[in-house]
């Protein structure tokens, strides 16, 4: 359903939806800056990820995006909006956000009064809700409980829910900010294909936060943030063979890549690089089939 009641941008679609150009921040309370001239690039209608280990400076930057946070130097474009005062509200207009705690985002009675309360706040006319509230949580798998309250979910429910919330009023751009960090495994599986069918179901560009390199495994871009800084970026094929960088910053290869990695140690005839387990178990079923 297309927006009729934002202020529009004006002129053409951009293929470059953020821009972040020599980014540095430092908390009040610290003199160590957390993030040190970052610079980087996300292209719209894309799903890109950033990853890094805790404190690293994700976050902080996540909340520069929607002007929580702000810069000491450098410049930011969101959606076609330099991030100033003047162009705060239009910019948060663009963007959804979805933190680690959803309970700290929940404010209604009901799942679909938490949705409702978002759109009055983004002035959307009350006779377009309903329309709009159904279609959100449809999308996200959440309809049939939108009359629960938010508290009897679960934790991955309730993830479900703030990410109906963050995209009912249909902006350009969804954050999630450590969305699944505490999830259980099931959670973070379910959140992975929900983002999958938001990728393909929507034109929205998906920006995912997170310590986490098997939710960046299915990305279309990385970004590894070390102690407020690019280190590498690129697809997932190439930012996880490179072996040293992964070392290098102290990540964790995602289980399907040590797997890999392990049964060609082992001798097992493996072509390809496997990013996923379904496809790594097809090929040793199939490879099976000749032996």
């Amino acid at each position: 359903m297309p927006r009729t009641f934002f202020i529009q941008k004006i002129g053409a679609q951009m293929s470059d939806i953020i821009k972040v150009d020599n980014l540095n921040f430092t908390y009040p309370e610290t003199t160590t800056p957390i993030l040190k001239n970052v610079s980087l690039t996300i292209r719209q209608n894309t799903f890109t990820t950033i990853i890094g280990e805790n404190g690293s400076g994700k976050s902080t930057l996540a909340k520069i995006l929607i002007g929580i946070n702000q810069p000491d130097s450098g410049r930011v474009t969101v959606s076609g909006y330099e991030l100033s005062d003047d162009n705060l509200k239009k910019i948060r207009c663009e963007v959804g956000i979805v933190f680690q705690n959803p309970d700290s985002q929940f404010v209604g009675a009901t799942v679909k009064d938490d949705v409702a309360f978002g759109l009055e706040n983004h002035l959307v006319p009350h006779d377009q809700m309903d329309s709009i509230i159904e279609r959100v949580l449809k999308l996200v798998g959440m309809w049939e409980y939108r009359d629960r309250q938010p508290e009897a979910l679960s934790g991955g429910q309730k993830q479900r829910v703030a990410i109906a919330c963050a995209i009912a009023y249909d902006p350009e751009i969804l954050i999630l900010d450590e969305a699944s960090s505490m999830l259980d495994p099931r959670g973070r599986t379910d959140l992975l294909k929900l983002i999958s069918n938001l990728k393909t179901q929507t034109s929205m560009t998906i920006l995912s936060v997170t310590h986490n390199l098997t939710e960046a495994l299915a990305s279309d871009y990385i970004y590894l943030l070390t102690e407020g800084q690019i280190k590498g970026s690129g697809q997932p094929t190439d930012l996880f063979t490179n072996r040293k960088l992964i070392s290098e910053n102290h990540l964790e290869l995602p289980f399907i890549l040590k797997l890999d990695q392990q049964l060609k140690e082992a001798g097992i005839p493996i072509e390809d690089q496997y990013f996923s387990e379904e496809q790594l178990i097809d090929y040793l079923w199939k490879l099976s089939l000749k032996m």
